[in-house]
């Protein structure tokens, strides 16, 4: 694939060099853009985010992920908003409505693909700062790739992060946890 340079204009895509085409041939692949005179490697979910971000928080929303994937044989593209006291059907209608004619304006995806909102989930994966951030003080649990101190799994309160690690007040002690070595981690529900 060819790298190229792609600008944003008044919050709207517009190829000057290549075509979306081009850089979804391989999605999940890095193109190169310029926003307002920085360039930075971005890969087609930081693209819709870029375009739709503001109208999603214009609505009073926060736009927490947004995924690109396909399921059961279509691309779908999959906004995941929040906001204090829990997101309805009726809120992701809404988002649904004012973001589908700004994509439609950008069209920064070049096969077809539906457009789906939902909200976070209470079991949803923390993936990002922001993940961690919204979970401090809550307990989570980390599944690790290989066993540290002899576990496998910690379940704990979210007490700190950084870019490389997170920790854990577990039974009075505090645990570091290297990000890279979580296989996942989530909220701890219990029932």
């Amino acid at each position: 694939m060819n790298g190229g340079t792609c600008f944003f204009q008044n919050d709207v895509l517009c190829s000057q060099c290549c075509s979306f085409e081009q850089i979804l041939e391989g999605v999940g692949n890095s193109h190169s853009f310029i926003f307002e005179g920085v360039n930075c490697d971005m890969k087609t979910t930081e693209a819709v985010d870029r375009i739709v971000r503001k109208t999603v928080e214009d609505l009073g929303f926060s736009l927490c992920d947004v995924e690109f994937q396909k399921e059961y044989g279509n691309w779908v593209l999959t906004l995941f908003i929040d906001k204090p006291g829990g997101v309805t059907i009726d809120d992701c209608e809404a988002v649904s409505k004012a973001v589908d004619p700004v994509l439609d304006e950008a069209d920064p995806i070049a096969q077809a693909y539906y457009l789906s909102v939902s909200s976070l989930g209470i079991d949803r994966p923390l993936k990002k700062d922001a993940d961690y951030e919204r979970n401090l003080g809550k307990e989570i649990t980390a599944k690790l790739y290989a066993p540290a101190g002899g576990r496998k799994e910690i379940t704990g309160v979210l007490q700190s992060f950084t870019e490389d690690s997170f920790e854990l007040m577990c039974d009075g002690e505090t645990v570091t946890v290297k990000r890279k070595d979580a296989a996942l981690v989530k909220p701890f529900i219990r029932f």
